[in-house]
């Protein structure tokens, strides 16, 4: 994983040597990115989704001036400082290799710092996520599975649930057992009590921690579970003590199935891609849940977000004009299989999944 650094500093000679030997020795552990200027470090920090801000002791760049998450960090010519005020500071005269261990360390507490926020956002309740296509090929399920290896990477217990009438959580994980979601359906179908356990004994585990049930044997099985199934699995799920977010991953339709998922969702994520034919299919399906919205006076439209996935050159449409916070976008990733995008998404610390648990 890179650790992205932007650096502004008015020691021009020493920043481009620090700059030129990190990203030549350790280029697989740090990308270091040269400012030149106050307004050129923060939109570099932006476009570059930083994760660390490095400035001058005495510069004139605020905290609340970065991205969401930018750890700022302060170059300083005080030796043994690890903190001015608020701030995390490095000597700058040390050795290279120990600046590099410094600024590990800075990242890691970051990471420590957003564990310790996740464990108070979930407060001892499963929070429910679900994630919907706001069009056909925007990347949906790719970025649910993100969330929750990203959950999982900050040591959360988290069960990726693949509602699809296609869908294969076996895409993107990998573990070991025996049952898949076809008996955790057939329990449901016969309603007799055993939901729970079928759902505890059909869950396996992947490598990075993430539990998910494997697609049924049988692809029809899917199209039985219906609205009732869902309401009476989700109580199942709040019963297994080990699991504390669920990520749900399912098909969008104008019905009573969804219109629940989205009530019984702490979050629902609308994805989209920005292209203009996926842009008006999106908005079209965010008119048609404010309308049930008017004629349903709790329905949680403040808790339906918009999350831009697969954006390239072409991604132009953004949909600004209506009532639903845009929590972020996701680069477009080239030439990768669908499990290393997966690892790339959850490793980058975007800001974007944390916002959506804050909804």
């Amino acid at each position: 994983m890179q650790i992205k650094i932007v650096i502004l500093s008015e020691q021009e000679s020493y920043t481009n040597r620090l700059c030129a030997y990190i990203n030549e020795r350790y280029r697989d552990s740090f990308q270091m990115i040269r400012a030149t200027t106050k307004e050129n470090a923060i939109r570099l920090a932006q476009e570059n989704r930083a994760d660390l801000f490095m400035m001058d002791d005495g510069g004139d760049v605020q905290p609340s001036e970065l991205p969401k998450r930018c750890l700022f960090v302060l170059l300083t010519d005080k030796k043994g400082v690890s903190k001015i005020d608020d701030s995390y500071a490095v000597y700058m005269y040390q050795a290279v290799p120990a600046i590099c261990d410094d600024l590990k360390n800075i990242y890691a507490a970051g990471l420590d710092r957003e564990k310790a926020e996740l464990r108070s956002i979930s407060n001892g309740y499963k929070k429910i996520i679900t994630f919907i296509p706001g069009a056909g090929g925007v990347g949906t399920s790719t970025a649910a599975a993100a969330c929750a290896t990203m959950l999982a990477n900050k040591g959360q217990n988290v069960l990726y649930l693949n509602l699809e009438k296609n869908g294969m959580a076996d895409l993107y994980f990998k573990g070991q057992g025996g049952s898949d979601f076809g008996d955790v359906i057939y329990a449901l179908a016969r309603d007799n009590g055993t939901v729970g356990v079928r759902i505890d004994s059909a869950m396996r585990r992947n490598d990075h921690g993430v539990y998910y049930i494997p697609a049924c044997r049988q692809v029809l099985d899917m199209a039985d579970l219906n609205a009732g199934h869902l309401e009476e699995m989700f109580k199942a799920i709040e019963g297994i003590e080990k699991i504390d977010w669920v990520i749900v991953d399912m098909d969008f339709e104008f019905n009573e199935k969804v219109y629940q998922q989205i009530m019984r969702s702490h979050a629902t994520v609308v994805v989209t891609d920005g292209r203009k034919t996926s842009d008006v299919k999106t908005r079209r399906l965010l008119q048609g849940l404010q309308v049930y919205a008017d004629k349903q006076s709790k329905f949680p439209l403040n808790r339906i977000c918009l999350l831009y996935n697969r954006v390239g050159s072409y991604s132009k449409e953004r949909i600004r004009d209506m009532s639903f916070k845009i929590v972020g976008e996701i680069n477009r990733v080239s030439n990768a299989e669908v499990n290393e995008i997966v690892r790339w998404i959850a490793e980058q610390r975007y800001s974007v999944f944390l916002d959506v648990f804050r909804m």
